[in-house]
């Protein structure tokens, strides 16, 4: 397979995305989206390198939240790109480069992973239920410099979970996470690198 880009929108209400190839790039919008029912399933997937950037947008809301996966060898999300699996009874998931602390054979894990400062994942509760779940990892290199929010319903729910991990260097700098929840427990940010260092700012 060759490369595969859109610049443009593709829509399949409650349904199932897949763009694959060597190189793979969503500059325009992926909808899987539904008013009516839970939000589908979205994959991106390339052999070498993935992009989600510009303005490029990625959404498999709903009822309840859907699925998204960035994967390749390297993956980046920048510029003001947003992926957004938000439902009104739940949040679902969005894996950017891999799976929870990459453990899932079924999941390929990047080597890189870059998520840029304007880039925001978002995987709220709109009105009950929890938040959903958020992974960044990379095998090598993390860089996640963005905005995740996985927040629990207004009126019930808890806050979801975020991991930013990495099995080698893990930056976070002006990273920004919330799982607040208005009505209920806080939820659950994990970052898992080999070495944490703390330390003062200018």
């Amino acid at each position: 397979a060759g490369d595969s880009t859109n610049l443009g929108t593709i829509t399949a209400e409650a349904g199932n995305i897949v763009m694959a190839g060597i190189n793979v790039r969503n500059s325009g919008l992926l909808n899987a989206g539904s008013v009516v029912a839970a939000g589908g399933r979205v994959f991106l997937k390339a052999s070498q390198d993935t992009y989600v950037d510009g303005n490029g947008r990625i959404m498999a809301t709903g009822t309840a939240g859907g699925h998204v996966e960035v994967l390749g060898n390297r993956v980046a999300v920048t510029d003001y790109a947003s992926i957004d699996t938000s439902g009104t009874n739940g949040g679902g998931q969005i894996l950017v480069g891999g799976s929870s602390q990459g453990t899932d054979p079924a999941i390929q894990n990047a080597n890189i992973t870059y998520f840029g400062p304007n880039a925001s994942l978002k995987s709220d509760a709109a009105a009950i239920g929890n938040g959903g779940s958020l992974v960044v990892w990379a095998n090598d290199a993390t860089r996640v410099l963005g905005t995740l929010t996985a927040k629990g319903g207004a009126t019930s729910g808890n806050g979801g979970y975020v991991e930013t991990s990495g099995q080698g260097s893990v930056e976070i700098n002006g990273l920004r996470v919330n799982t607040s929840a208005p009505a209920g427990a806080v939820g659950t940010w994990q970052i898992d690198p080999i070495n944490i260092n703390i330390t003062t700012g200018s």
